[in-house]
């Protein structure tokens, strides 16, 4: 019997690439962990709800 040698180079390529997903996907958690949206503020629903009397407040004070 012989050993085939042209099967271990996907092998490679596909632990790279299962590699490089976790990486991203690692990142990806940092990034989310540190950088928090407005959304997610605790005085969202508060500022939507006065957001016509802030637009008015900002528009009369303008120089």
């Amino acid at each position: 019997m012989t050993k085939r040698s042209g099967g271990t180079p996907w092998k490679i390529i596909l632990a790279a690439l299962v590699v490089v997903f976790i990486g991203a996907q690692i990142v990806t958690l940092i990034i989310a962990a540190r950088k928090v949206s407005p959304v997610v503020d605790p005085d969202y629903y508060r500022k939507g709800l006065h957001y016509g009397e802030t637009v008015r407040q900002e528009q009369v004070n303008r120089p």
